[in-house]
């Protein structure tokens, strides 16, 4: 299964995080309105509007400058938990959609990684493999689009809102190893021992949760492969609508998948693009990526088609990659996927990434 989704690429309007769903306003005045607090009133002070829906586009800004106002005038301890517990993956429209049809947790997971970005999320997610334990890390955008304010609430309602979505999708009403916080203890052991079930360390050096690797294969209470098929199609539609004619990492992938047998150096992936080297390695920079990740994405897009619609030997797939030999070629695919070629060639078409 997928472990690594497309680079995040601007949109054709800007920056992607220019705007947010409303419903992140609509949940915070839900969140606020159970403390005995009505925040209405000051969304016109911030320029939003009034009669928003779950899906008008709010913009950034202007959403964080009102929810850290708030947050200044009403400084409840463990918000963020109910902010999360509201979260919905149907919230995420098409996205939540694929992600709920799916056939297991990791594929799941595989959704989340590939098309999370096409709802803007203030927060960066990392999906990390280990031998026993799955990690879920959560990695502040540079420059961080809030202040100090909002971190504590943001991070907590990221934690509160996987536990509860990793509850709803599996069942398992206690699946958490443990959850890693990079800000203060809230004082509040009962309410987190309620919403995490496991132990939970604060001011730690990152925002983190793990759970058993063997959650990634149980099955999901709403699979549907061909609604999956379906809803993950769009979000691929949606994804290359999003990568701008002006993103270099887009104009690099288009490139290289030409000729996926033939993978140049930098250097004269730079000239096709009529920039210099270095001003290439910069752009891609600005993207958040590197030349080395977009060939290796490429490189791995490329070995699943082959290894599922080919019955070429994986040496030879290897070497037409350009892999020294079939055993680098493995550790790359495994390393990614997290199973060998063979493995996934094993496999079903309904659980390829």
């Amino acid at each position: 299964m997928t472990r690594h989704g497309p680079p995040r690429p601007p949109s054709r309007s800007g920056d992607p995080w220019d705007t947010v769903p409303g419903v992140q306003v609509l949940r915070m005045i839900t969140v606020l309105r159970r403390t005995g607090i009505d925040a209405e009133p000051t969304l016109a002070e911030f320029g939003l509007p009034a009669d928003l829906r779950a899906d008008t586009p709010v913009e950034t800004r202007r959403m964080v400058a009102w929810m850290e106002h708030l947050l200044a005038r009403h400084p409840h301890r463990g918000l963020g938990l109910l902010y999360g517990e509201m979260t919905n993956p149907l919230d995420l429209g098409i996205v939540g959609h694929t992600i709920a049809s799916a056939t297991s947790l990791g594929q799941a997971l595989d959704t989340w990684t590939a098309y999370i970005h096409l709802v803007r999320p203030l927060i960066e997610t990392r999906i990390v493999h280990h031998d026993d334990v799955v990690e879920v890390q959560f990695i502040e955008r540079e420059p961080t689009p809030y202040g100090r304010a909002m971190r504590a609430f943001w991070q907590e309602g990221k934690l509160a809102g996987w536990a509860l979505a990793l509850r709803r999708l599996t069942g398992v009403s206690n699946g958490l190893v443990e959850v890693h916080c990079a800000f203060p203890d809230p004082q509040l052991p009962d309410r987190y021992r309620e919403v995490f079930g496991c132990p939970v360390y604060h001011d730690r050096p990152q925002t983190l949760l793990r759970f058993p690797r063997a959650m990634l294969d149980l099955p999901l209470p709403h699979s549907h492969d061909e609604a999956h098929r379906l809803c993950e199609a769009q979000c691929a539609t949606l994804n290359e609508e999003m990568e701008a004619a002006t993103s270099t990492t887009a104009a690099v992938r288009r490139l290289l998948l030409r000729d996926p047998t033939r993978l140049p150096e930098l250097g004269p992936v730079a000239e096709a693009l009529g920039m210099s080297a270095r001003t290439l390695r910069r752009k891609l920079g600005d993207e958040q990526t590197r030349f080395t990740d977009v060939l290796h994405e490429v490189r791995m897009r490329a070995a699943c088609d082959y290894l599922r619609t080919t019955t070429e030997p994986v040496g030879h797939i290897a070497t037409q990659l350009g892999f020294s030999d079939e055993s680098a070629f493995g550790r790359a695919f495994r390393r990614t996927y997290a199973v060998t070629p063979r493995a996934y060639r094993a496999r079903p078409p309904a659980i390829a990434p």
